[in-house]
């Protein structure tokens, strides 16, 4: 592994559970516009921006999804996570002091894929703000994870090169875009995403709280 001069972190089942809560949820919402949606496609969806979410129903149920409004279904979307989901999220154990350890010895930036209000209020909720230098939605890209846009902003932004750059992730389409940014990349076992492909992550781990140092 390359010498570490900035760390970046997903949020979602990451920092907080709120990727379990997702995957408990997620399936009713979708499933009031597309009952021949399933738990097989649910993890198909997972670490998509709200955009790809959209544009991938699309492709595998055109019939259904041709009725229904793109913005009628970012309203409808984005209302359901912040009532839902991040309203209630929890942080995962030992996340938050191993953030503050690592921000007192790195840059730290926050590269997640939810959307802006989404973000804003986990910082709020769990005062997260001071942690990081820099922050990056999917409000902020025009393609997700795995594209590799999202890190190469926050390496941007961090003024650090991609190849000295840290990502902690839990999802095989975040793990998948740092590889493709160059970037080392610790894959993070949360107990709820064992279905995830980390397999191209520089090192795996489970728990924060015997988690050293990079």
């Amino acid at each position: 592994m390359n010498r570490i001069s900035g760390v970046i972190f997903d949020m979602d089942g990451v920092l907080t559970d709120s990727e379990l809560l997702w995957k408990e949820k997620i399936y009713d919402l979708v499933h009031q516009h597309v009952p021949e949606f399933t738990h097989e496609h649910q993890r198909l969806i997972v670490g998509k921006s709200l955009a790809d979410i959209y544009e991938l129903l699309h492709e595998l149920f055109p019939e259904k999804m041709k009725h229904v409004d793109r913005e009628e279904f970012f309203r409808i979307y984005e209302k359901f996570g912040l009532e839902e989901i991040y309203a209630h999220a929890k942080m995962i154990p030992g996340a938050k002091e191993y953030l503050q350890k690592v921000s007192e010895k790195y840059p730290t930036a926050l590269a997640s894929s939810a959307l802006r209000p989404w973000v804003g209020e986990t910082l709020r909720q769990h005062d997260l703000r001071s942690f990081f230098r820099t922050i990056v939605t999917g409000s902020d890209v025009k393609k997700a994870k795995p594209d590799p846009e999202i890190f190469l902003q926050a390496s941007r932004k961090l003024d650090i090169l991609p190849e000295y750059c840290l990502v902690i992730e839990d999802s095989h389409n975040g793990v998948e875009a740092a590889h493709r940014a160059g970037m080392n990349v610790w894959g993070f076992r949360n107990g709820f995403n064992d279905e995830q492909d980390l397999g191209k992550a520089d090192a795996i781990f489970d728990d924060f709280t015997t988690l050293p140092l990079p």
